[in-house]
């Protein structure tokens, strides 16, 4: 019996295939709930920092909804994300130069340095989740994982 098999309580499963999938549900709730307390250190949500690092990235340039969406890890309604990031001065919305039926959004200053404050700590949370494996594990982890891409 695995160590997430004791802790979600299951006595066994009906194939492998079911048990890996289980597996990676719960080792994927786990880690987002962890980042999800560095995130609400800031009173944002992972889905908002995950916004914020797209339009880091971009910066001084902005991007379109449609940009940010297709680049985000959880596809969630990013309209309602950008109003909460917006309404908090950390994000904001311009018209778009072509056609001004459509916006572009841009991270600020204050955006920025809260996406600052948290990629401090981001790090050492990072080493502490993945703290029982070593470099060679940490490759093979990720080749493993490209598998489902």
């Amino acid at each position: 019996m695995t160590e997430i098999t004791k802790e979600i309580a299951q006595k066994s499963f009906q194939n492998p295939h079911q048990e890996a999938i289980v597996s990676l549900m719960f080792v994927s709730q786990r880690v987002r709930a962890k980042l999800e307390i560095l995130c609400e250190s800031e009173n944002i949500t992972l889905s908002q920092f995950n916004i914020l690092r797209i339009l880091k990235g971009e910066y001084p340039g902005a991007h379109p909804r449609s940009e940010i969406r297709k680049r985000m890890i959880d596809k969630s309604d990013v309209t309602r994300l950008i109003d909460r990031l917006e309404k908090r001065g950390l994000a904001k919305r311009i018209n778009a130069e072509k056609d001004k039926r459509h916006s572009l959004t841009v991270i600020t200053e204050e955006g920025i340095a809260l996406l600052e404050r948290l990629n401090v700590k981001f790090p050492a949370e990072h080493h502490e989740i993945l703290k029982n494996f070593n470099e060679t594990e940490l490759i093979a982890l990720v080749k493993l994982l490209e598998k489902f891409v």
